[in-house]
């Protein structure tokens, strides 16, 4: 669909994700930090990279919350957005730096650029 208003073109646009519950192993691995487990779940296609919880947390904001700068790097390097929010609002670069990982930061900061 395309709307024409008086600045120009409006282009919508709907994205489907995924979703599974919390609690779920991708998660947890985000969390833990096994990025082993994770690998090997996204290499057979049992989890997709673009799952989302009920709130919007990706698996990236999983890794950010678990402080998993290892994770974190594996997640941006197969093409998760930093910018992705959750359903709040929160960027995954602005909940990175409120929890502390300037490592993150400065990942999410050049994966955007």
């Amino acid at each position: 669909m395309r709307y024409i208003n008086s600045l120009g073109r409006v282009s919508r646009t709907l994205n489907v994700y995924p979703t599974l519950e919390y609690c779920s192993p991708p998660f947890v691995m985000c969390i833990e930090g096994d990025l082993q487990g994770l690998q090997k779940m996204l290499s057979n296609r049992t989890v997709s990279p673009f799952v989302m919880d009920w709130q919007g947390m990706t698996l990236l904001h999983y890794a950010a919350l678990g402080f998993q700068t290892e994770v974190c790097s594996m997640l941006l390097q197969i093409g998760l957005d930093p910018d992705q929010t959750a359903n709040w609002g929160s960027i995954i670069g602005t909940f990175a730096s409120y929890l502390g990982l300037l490592q993150l930061c400065r990942a999410c900061t050049q994966r955007s650029l």
